[in-house]
């Protein structure tokens, strides 16, 4: 009789921990299916306009498969827990609660709520096992943890740790530091044609001619534009005889700010002499001929500028 309540700990035990392990397979599962929809999701919105790049979603997807492979795996190991592996389990509760939390914070960080609070109940539910763990007391300090356990525990830290860092980069990447926005009409062909998606840095405070970039433009709608810097604060521009010259102090006879991009042929409308005031930049689209830019609504200050186009997707 005297060791009923101990074997009634046991039991208590065993089945929080198979419970664990038992959310660990359902998260797992739906790292598998949501993170990709997810993705997804997240893309689209940056492009606003219902359109995901493939290829990040693609590598979602496979981000999913690691991380719900590794619960998967560490869930069916939990319930196969028996009263003389308690302690191994109970390493392994360890370190599932490690991933689980950091993968919450980044699903939070990426907007994931919904699978923020399955991690969290998946913590508590981990917490619950080992707790009682604790309550059996010395015992289960005197069960050896077999050596090739110890391997398998360091391949999923390996492992996990690794897919990890590649969820905080995507999420430092495609929130932080950079958005992913779509050309919107044909002002920038051939060189960014309509439709074609871009990688758009977050911060910009040195412009500099020729960087091309998204803005809220000066207008009614303060829609958000894509064109090139043809000039810069205190610059002079003139625009006459279909050509357009820039004159700064490295340049004072001027100098042609299209040379680098624009066909030989191409015509800048306009009859146009101003000065660029500092904090400002004056902007021009590629495709002259079919462009709103800074020949109708002036400079653009430096304050509506949204980033610089680091790459095209």
């Amino acid at each position: 009789m005297a060791n009923r309540p101990q074997t009634q700990n046991y039991q208590d035990t065993l089945k929080s921990i198979h419970s664990a392990g038992t959310w660990a397979i359902v998260l797992g599962l739906l790292n598998i299916i949501a993170t990709p929809l997810l993705q997804a999701a997240i893309y689209t919105k940056a492009n606003s306009d219902g359109h995901s790049e493939k290829i990040l979603v693609i590598t979602a997807l496979v981000i999913g498969l690691i991380i719900g492979g590794i619960f998967i795996g560490l869930g069916i190991k939990l319930k196969k827990a028996k009263p003389n592996t308690i302690r191994q389990a109970d390493r392994t509760l360890l370190g599932l609660g490690i991933v689980v939390l950091i993968v919450m914070i980044l699903s939070l960080i990426d907007g994931g709520r919904g699978v923020g609070l399955i991690n969290l109940l998946v913590l508590i539910t981990i917490a619950q096992a080992r707790g009682n763990i604790k309550k059996l007391g010395p015992s289960i300090k005197s069960q050896t943890i077999p050596k090739g356990s110890h391997v398998g525990r360091w391949i999923l830290i390996i492992v996990g740790g690794l897919v990890v860092l590649f969820i905080a980069a995507d999420v430092v990447l495609l929130h932080v530091l950079f958005k992913i926005y779509k050309v919107n009409g044909p002002s920038m062909s051939p060189n960014y044609s309509n439709g074609q998606e871009i990688l758009v840095s977050n911060k910009y405070t040195s412009p500099k001619i020729d960087d091309v970039v998204l803005f809220h433009a000066p207008t009614s709608d303060n829609q958000i534009l894509i064109k090139r810097i043809v000039a810069l604060g205190g610059n002079k521009v003139v625009i006459q005889n279909g050509t357009i010259t820039v004159y700064d102090s490295s340049n004072p006879q001027g100098f042609d700010p299209d040379s680098n991009y624009e066909p030989a042929n191409e015509v800048t409308s306009g009859n146009i002499s101003t000065t660029v005031p500092q904090g400002d930049v004056y902007v021009l689209g590629d495709n002259r001929s079919d462009s709103l830019d800074s020949r109708d609504f002036g400079p653009v200050p430096l304050q509506d500028v949204i980033g610089k186009v680091t790459r095209k997707l």
